[in-house]
């Protein structure tokens, strides 16, 4: 992006010579947009994981300190 903004302020480049890096700019631009929504993406599913572990665990906690609560196991355990 230095470079780009060099050569466009650049006293001897001309007016068509701008345009060049003008569309290098906003190639670099869309891409780190795209990169940058990609990971945003990626981490509002994390999120969402995230908020129905959170769920889960509260549902479970409210359950365990329930009066006349039953002991509460992890799934796929048995009682011994």
């Amino acid at each position: 992006m230095a470079e780009i903004k060099r050569v466009y302020h650049d006293e001897e480049t001309t007016r068509a010579g701008r345009q060049q890096p003008v569309r290098e700019s906003l190639e670099l631009q869309r891409d780190l947009r795209a990169s940058v929504e990609a990971k945003q993406l990626g981490i509002e599913g994390f999120l969402a994981d995230l908020d129905a572990r959170i769920t889960r665990t509260r549902a479970l906690l409210k359950q365990m300190a329930a009066p006349g609560a039953a002991t509460v196991r992890p799934a796929g355990r048995k009682a011994r």
